[in-house]
């Protein structure tokens, strides 16, 4: 197929969602076709998405540190005068939100306090079905129509609440996306005591909170799945920090691995599991990372004990993982002591009153409860469920013609044995995984982007899909993507040669990601291998990956390389910074225009 190369004029796009990803794709899509109709759809009242100014409490910080959640674009140490690789309050992440999209004339094209209710198709666009957020389903609607949509949606928009009943409770309950707009109902004196329900990062700073204002904290973690969050020091012994170690590309020798050009003789010999000492060798490794991260945080109490997640090793742990800040210490030791925060291995059965019955047999009285207990699956339930298998988005594998399913399924085991070929240490783990049920579907989204039909019009793709641990750059890179394959400046056949081999690499994925992160939540991830993710996408873009390497050649004063010793030291070696990434929008239309030009010379 021929796709024309000139950018569109006057296309109208829609983005649903002003977090990181629809504010990256935003400023990609001006940067790169300045006259579009870009209208940007958001429930809450400001950018952000999870950072915004409505679930940004004062107690939140960033799972990362600076510059880890910089765009390429604007450095938030020098916003806000704050060192490189500490540790950043929630608000300085808001704040940095704000000042990114007013920077690139981002605002203004914002609707805010709008809830997109459904999408249909309307010939070779969309039709986009909104409603005032909080109004009553039965409100008066807005219809928008669009050429181009990007559903910029996430995973953490609608809370997850468990499947108990409330309405007998005497006090107050939360979750903690509302806890920044209700934290004077929280703190208020006439509640002593909070039961923090759920074991992610959410929960800790919840505790935190509540702590710091005086609570008497009742931490209420179930004793079925993974277990609490995975704890991090946000700095090793040494004092170097940890995002600063794992930012860098040497790390990432220790990751199996998919999305690289080619395999190389240390992937079979030492991550492949395959060779026996080069199996002990990458259980050395992460053995010693986990360690040096954690330290003895689980063994100085009974508290403490309660909070180690069931597999203690960073690699293969089912659970999430959550820095502890310095700010944290006070926290920890009341932790330890046990007399104002008190931990429990065990689900809330049933509620009367103030009181909380456990699955344990004991019981618990409360004020409030803080339900830290995730989000539900959201990004499909705005298409009709026969829209949501067209475009590649879980569905009930019930749903699926019985053909289809079996196609889906026989593939899904064929490209299983190959990811197992190809690492043998996920047929022998470690440790037994408590496996999730598999009612729906998978995401099969090509690139973890877009519809997987090959012959599907250009004109829907979806951002932030993607777990993982560097939202900022993949968010920035994501959207260069996006644009050029819905401008047509992406030939897809040049990727993958027919429909099949399009299924076939979406199965390919889903399968190494089933056997990577066994168990998890049925969403795509590359948390850990993210760089090489991001390597895949710049490399269809025909956009250099070594970007390192690429900033040592750049640099004014660089010096005397050693025969280019330096550049590979930088690369390998040197944390990979957000700020690498400037310019890879100009690369790539550079790259377009030397082929266009090769051609005219022909």
């Amino acid at each position: 197929m021929a796709h024309n190369r000139r950018p569109s004029t006057g296309r109208r796009v829609i983005i649903i969602g002003a977090g990181i990803h629809g504010l990256a794709a935003a400023k990609t899509y001006l940067e790169m076709v300045p006259d579009i109709q870009l209208t940007i759809i958001d429930n809450d009242d400001s950018v952000g998405g999870v950072w915004s100014r409505s679930r940004v409490h004062s107690n939140l910080m960033a799972d990362s540190s600076t510059p880890t959640f910089d765009f390429s674009d604007l450095q938030m140490s020098e916003e806000f005068d704050i060192p490189e690789w500490s540790s950043i309050p929630g608000p300085i992440v808001h704040e940095y939100l704000e000042r990114y999209a007013k920077k690139f004339d981002i605002v203004h094209r914002c609707v805010f306090n709008t809830q997109v209710t459904s999408v249909e198709k309307e010939g070779r666009g969309w039709k986009v079905h909104t409603k005032k957020s909080g109004e009553a389903a039965i409100a008066k609607r807005q219809t928008l129509t669009c050429d181009v949509l990007m559903v910029a949606t996430g995973h953490f928009s609608v809370p997850k609440l468990p499947n108990i009943d409330i309405s007998a409770f005497g006090g107050k309950t939360f979750h903690t996306k509302d806890v920044n707009e209700r934290s004077d109902e929280l703190l208020s004196k006439d509640i002593e005591t909070i039961a923090v329900v759920g074991g992610n990062k959410s929960s800790f700073e919840a505790v935190c909170l509540s702590y710091k204002a005086g609570k008497n904290i009742h931490w209420l973690i179930r004793e079925e799945g993974a277990g609490p969050a995975l704890l991090m020091r946000t700095q090793l012994p040494n004092g170097i920090s940890t995002s600063k170690i794992g930012y860098t590309r040497f790390v990432s020798m220790f990751f199996p691995t998919i999305y690289s050009n080619s395999r190389n003789w240390w992937d079979r010999l030492v991550v492949s599991g395959g060779n026996a000492w080069g199996k002990k060798l990458f259980e050395w490794f992460w053995r010693s990372t986990t360690n040096n991260r954690i330290g003895d945080r689980y063994e100085k109490s009974e508290n403490g004990r309660l909070l180690k997640p069931k597999i203690l090793n960073l690699f293969w742990s089912q659970a999430s993982t959550s820095f502890v800040h310095n700010r944290d210490a006070s926290v920890f030791d009341a932790l330890d002591q046990g007399e104002k925060i008190h931990v429990a291995r065990a689900s809330i059965v049933s509620i009367k009153e103030k009181t909380l019955h456990l699955s344990n047999q004991s019981q618990v009285n409360a004020d409030a409860v803080v339900f830290a207990t995730g989000w539900e699956s959201i990004t499909g339930q705005i298409f009709s469920p026969e829209l949501q298998a067209e475009l590649g988005l879980p569905v009930l594998w019930d749903s699926l013609p019985e053909t289809e399913a079996k196609y889906w399924k026989e593939l899904d085991a064929s490209e299983d044995r190959k990811i197992l070929d190809l690492y043998p240490l996920f047929d022998n783990l470690p440790y037994k995984y408590i496996q999730q049920d598999v009612e729906y579907t998978p995401f099969r989204l090509f690139r973890s982007l877009v519809p997987p039909p090959l012959t599907a019009d250009r004109n829907i793709v979806f951002l932030g899909q993607l777990g993982n641990v560097q939202q900022t750059s993949l968010a920035e890179i994501n959207a260069l993507w996006s644009v050029a394959y819905l401008e047509g400046l992406l030939p897809l056949e040049r990727l993958v040669s027919d429909q099949d081999a399009v299924n076939r690499e979406v199965a390919r994925v889903n399968a190494f990601m089933k056997r990577r992160y066994p168990g998890r939540r049925n969403i795509p991830l590359a948390l850990l291998e993210v760089r090489d993710w991001m390597d895949m996408l710049l490399r269809d873009l025909g956009v250099r990956t070594d970007r390192n390497r690429l900033a040592w050649e750049r640099s004014a004063n660089r010096g005397f390389g050693w025969w280019g010793v330096k550049g590979w030291m930088a690369e390998w070696f040197k944390p990979y910074e957000p700020v690498v990434y400037r310019g890879i929008i100009g690369e790539f239309l550079e790259r377009l225009g030397q082929q266009d030009d090769d051609k005219k010379t022909r």
